[in-house]
């Protein structure tokens, strides 16, 4: 329940709390004095855009605070920072330069967030609520608001997006495959001339360093013969003296510890000296120059160089794109059982798909006949004699493809397997016709006065806020809308802009907006008013001045909305 509502420099507001109570609470004043400014403050705590044109001239931020009763079920709610005694407090500042702020029971939140926990209680209806119904893709929704189960559309939606998802998957496979095809011949060029070459990894390092090996190897066995003579062979070698040297200072090493350390490192470069004559050796072993063998090695070299100019990339890159080409052949020999695989997918989604549609279907036939019912003797009620309202639930014809309802292929939409369409007939006589074409503004308002009291989403204690949705209905009509909202009063809050005395007589709470103004600025205010103020504003609204008429019309309107009231289970 919305308890308080703080208005401060919006527009014409200066500053103005409005407090509510449970029932059906209602504003009135004359044209133009700011009464919808009550929905736009609202429409702000729903996320609605800010302009810095909505700022009260002279101020530099607008602010608008709400405080809720917060339901027991929504409390528990980790989002919701609620105060002791389920108090919510909700707040949104915009400010001249764009930069404005909301806030959560005290805390900092994205704009988005405060509208998200907002909409858990509030529910606007403005004047253009019949307008909406203009919309066909707008019936759906609210013949699902009328009673079907919400989880039914979630599986509907979910099993569609399933099988789209079956549907895209086996789209790829079979463009994979024709492109694998196509490319056929070109893999398979490509795979035997890979195999011919026979790569290897790593061997194009390996050539390159042999070739150089072979081509250097006169000049390496003169540089390796001069380095063992110099080190072994040599009557005056490296490792002889080394030998002499060690063995000299381990005669005084006695003397001096550091000098027969001296004489362990001389030993152990005799070692190394002895280890690198014997590795030099073998490399001479194994040293030749072959003209043809190092023309083979060029030959090769050359085959994969070519190969890495053709592929745009190394040997390496090559020996990997070829064992991926074969993967690619391979899957061309298995495409057949890919692809029944991708199929049954497909059937099963399809099956899954056309089980929530039927379901979903079901539902929406037994609503809509309710609907149907009920909205056709609301309309009676609201002085529509003779019109009928009907829901049809038309099935686009589809393509084999496509999901089957009633053994008919149907094109599948996100909201169902069928488009929800609304027909009325608003005069005995006349033909009946798709609603957004043949009902006026104030059957339209009508309409969706009747709607609403039949399809008020979500559950009991919400708040539903009404900007004179009883625009266009004649004043005769009035004592059947109080009756309409009442109705929804039972349930939920209700709060009311309305310009007929009788829906203001009917409430539980009234509020009056007036507005003052001088040479330099205008200014609105709220007040509660009861009693011979409250008399005194029905008397305004039902117009014909001051007389004694019209201050016993007010007198019998408040004499009988107190009866209506307690019959609604509401506080007098």
């Amino acid at each position: 329940m919305l308890e308080r509502l703080r208005i401060r420099n919006l527009l014409v507001v200066e500053s103005a709390e409005l407090e509510f109570r449970p029932g059906l609470n209602v504003l009135t004043g004359s044209t133009g004095a700011g009464k919808s400014l009550v929905m736009g403050a609202v429409n702000l705590l729903l996320g609605q855009r800010a302009d810095a044109d909505r700022i009260r001239a002279g101020a530099d931020a607008a602010v608008v605070e709400a405080c809720f009763r917060v339901p027991r079920d929504v409390a528990g709610d980790a989002a919701v920072d609620v105060a002791a005694g389920g108090v919510l407090q909700v707040r949104r500042e915009i400010r001249r330069n764009g930069r404005g702020s909301a806030a959560i029971g005290g805390r900092a939140v994205s704009v988005r967030e405060l509208a998200r926990v907002c909409a858990a209680f509030i529910e606007p209806h403005a004047q253009q609520e019949g307008l909406r119904l203009r919309d066909p893709q707008a019936h759906g929704a609210v013949l699902d608001a009328a009673g079907v189960d919400p989880g039914a559309v979630a599986r509907w939606r979910d099993a569609l997006a399933a099988w789209q998802r079956a549907r895209s998957r086996l789209e790829d496979f079979e463009t994979r495959v024709l492109e694998l095809r196509s490319r056929r011949e070109l893999l398979e060029h490509r795979i035997a001339e890979v195999e011919r070459i026979d790569p290897q990894p790593g061997e194009r390092e390996r050539l390159e360093r042999d070739l150089a090996v072979m081509e250097s190897a006169e000049r390496i066995a003169a540089v390796l013969s001069s380095a063992c003579e110099s080190l072994y062979d040599a009557d005056d070698a490296a490792l002889a003296r080394l030998a002499v040297a060690a063995r000299d200072l381990a005669r005084v090493g006695s003397v001096d510890a550091r000098l027969a350390a001296m004489a362990e490192d001389l030993e152990r470069a005799q070692v190394v000296v002895s280890e690198s004559v014997a590795s030099m050796r073998a490399y001479l072993d194994d040293l030749e120059f072959d003209p043809e063998s190092a023309e083979h090695v060029r030959r090769r070299l050359d085959a994969l160089l070519a190969l890495e100019r053709r592929h745009g990339m190394d040997v390496d890159a090559v020996v990997e794109a070829a064992a991926q080409w074969r993967r690619e052949l391979d899957a061309l020999e298995v495409a057949d059982e890919d692809r029944r695989e991708h199929e049954a997918a497909v059937e099963a989604a399809r099956g899954a798909l056309e089980a929530a549609g039927e379901h979903l279907t079901r539902l929406r036939l037994k609503v809509a006949r309710r609907l149907d019912r009920e909205v056709t003797r609301a309309l009676e009620a609201l002085g529509m004699r003779g019109a009928r309202f009907r829901t049809e639930l038309v099935s686009e014809p589809g393509s084999a493809e496509d999901p089957r309802l009633g053994g008919v292929p149907v094109r599948p939409d996100e909201n169902g397997p069928q488009r929800v369409r609304f027909r009325v007939r608003t005069n005995p006589g006349q033909p009946e016709g798709p609603l957004e074409r043949v009902a006026s503004t104030g059957e339209l308002s009508r309409i969706a006065l009747a709607l609403r009291a039949l399809c008020a989403t979500g559950a009991a204690g919400r708040v539903l806020v009404f900007d004179e949705i009883d625009t266009g209905v004649g004043a005769d009509l009035g004592p059947v809308i109080a009756e309409k909202l009442l109705a929804l009063a039972r349930d939920h809050q209700v709060i009311c802009i309305t310009h007929m005395p009788h829906v203001a007589a009917a409430a539980n709470h009234h509020l009056v907006v007036r507005k003052t103004s001088d040479a330099t600025r205008a200014v609105a205010r709220v007040a509660a008013v009861a009693g011979n103020a409250r008399r005194a504003e029905i008397e305004r609204m039902i117009g014909g001045g001051d007389g004694e008429a019209t201050r016993a019309l007010a007198e019998q309107l408040l004499g009988r909305a107190g009866p209506a009231r307690r019959t609604a289970g509401l506080r007098p």
